[in-house]
């Protein structure tokens, strides 16, 4: 549909901010974009906490956060629209080594490690080979 495809085309254009996705074919890159989910954010809200288990990568459309170690003490990075944090969740089966928070309302599209890896297994691509 029409809905649909305006949905990708805007989603695409976040998700190739991120190296990774280069090598996919650009129907793997829409089908990895319609299943993106939108989240928004407050000020000070917490979007991942150091430590957690994460299974989700952010990709932020609007706004700024910036990058904390979990007692906060310094900001390790300010992250602003087009970037992208949280990918080793994704690949690596280790917490969080720092926390996320919001430092003005923020949208932002969460990619889901079991969205990444049904959307590739369901099109046969095996990243040992990617």
């Amino acid at each position: 549909t029409l809905q649909t495809d305006v949905i990708a085309r805007t989603r695409t254009k976040l998700l190739l901010q991120f190296p990774f996705f280069d090598c996919f074919t650009n129907d793997t890159i829409k089908a990895l974009a319609l299943c993106l989910k939108p989240r928004q954010f407050c000020a000070a809200d917490i979007v991942v906490h150091a430590g957690d288990f994460g299974q989700s990568m952010f990709f932020l459309e609007t706004g700024t956060v910036q990058v904390v170690p979990s007692n906060r003490s310094t900001v390790l990075a300010t992250l602003s629209a087009g970037s992208f944090f949280g990918e080793t969740s994704l690949f690596l089966k280790k917490p969080r080594a720092s926390s996320v928070c919001a430092v003005t309302s923020c949208d932002v599209f969460e990619l889901g490690k079991a969205d990444l890896f049904n959307e590739l297994r369901r099109r046969d691509i095996d990243l040992a080979h990617t």
